[in-house]
């Protein structure tokens, strides 16, 4: 495998699990193999890295989300959880990035994804007699409509 990919999957899980401000350069550059001026080399850095990777984000879900092999598909929890807490934890640099990327519609694909999420919980938790509440998570009340307005 290149170094490059090699450096991009590990990049993606590190932002799917930390986000923007929590993931670490020297753990990408560990896990991937390489020395952290290689990251740079080939990215440019963590801010062109995250760039990268919320272009494929974009891309994987608009074009593959259909797909039950992709990516997303398989790890679609992780992504929503990433978008969520970006939006609140990082959300000027996440809009501002997203805001680069050719795809101007990233709005309407990240709903689309979040309320078929919710479908699909809401059905679980019908059929389950549980509710979101008897999860007892430590996640902030987000909402995300207000996130994606203004």
């Amino acid at each position: 495998m290149k170094t490059s990919k090699r450096i991009y999957l590990n990049a993606r899980r590190e932002f799917l699990k930390y986000g923007y401000h929590a993931a670490s350069l020297n753990r990408i550059a560990l896990n991937s193999g390489v020395v952290r001026p290689s990251v740079h080399y080939h990215f440019r850095g963590k801010a062109a890295l995250y760039e990268y990777f919320l272009r494929e984000l974009v891309t994987d879900f608009f074009d593959k989300h259909q797909d039950v092999q992709s990516y997303y598909y398989q790890h679609k929890a992780e992504y929503i959880w990433f978008i969520l807490t970006e939006m609140h934890n990082n959300r000027a640099m996440f809009v501002e990035t997203l805001n680069r990327i050719d795809r101007k519609d990233w709005k309407n694909i990240f709903m689309e994804m979040i309320l078929s999420e919710h479908q699909y919980l809401t059905m679980i938790f019908r059929l389950t007699g549980q509710s979101l509440l008897s999860l007892n998570t430590n996640l902030p009340d987000i909402e995300p409509s207000k996130f994606f307005s203004g």
